[in-house]
């Protein structure tokens, strides 16, 4: 979610298509990823981003997630060069936390991306540093107390 735009509450259960896009990233990712697959049906939506994208946050049975450093479990790339765009799943403290899509090229998407457009991020170091900078941009969101850990 971007910087300047406080979450939107919601209390919601996730879509077919939410559910679908998480369970895909976690089991095309690592083994450790893979282990928060269990995780999905106790999931819920409890808010999404201001600007529009398609950024939510989860809780799961009910808790919402607890201040900590944010572990990144699958991230992708999606897009081409001019219209770049990036999703990753992420923890906190062991609890699967949420799914946020950015945008690197272009403004971040209000549309989840489909599993099968899904790259993995190596477009080597100038396009790593520009990632870095987007990822580091979602560790400073104050309101909710992320950061990367």
């Amino acid at each position: 979610m971007a910087n300047d735009n406080k979450a939107i509450p919601e209390d919601r259960e996730l879509t077919t298509e939410e559910v679908r896009l998480v369970r895909w990233m976690l089991e095309h990712s690592t083994p450790d990823a893979g282990s928060f697959v269990d995780q999905l049906p106790r999931l819920r939506v409890v808010s999404r981003c201001a600007c529009g994208c398609a950024s939510i946050d989860f809780s799961i049975d009910g808790a919402g997630a607890e201040p900590g450093g944010m572990q990144i479990l699958s991230d992708y790339f999606f897009g081409n060069d001019s219209n770049l765009c990036g999703v990753f799943v992420f923890a906190i403290r062991g609890n699967l936390a949420g799914l946020e899509v950015y945008g690197l090229s272009a403004a971040a998407p209000s549309a989840l991306p489909e599993p099968h457009d899904l790259r993995l991020a190596d477009f080597g170091a100038s396009s790593s540093s520009t990632k870095m900078s987007a990822r580091a941009s979602f560790a400073k969101k104050p309101s909710q107390g992320r950061k990367l850990g």
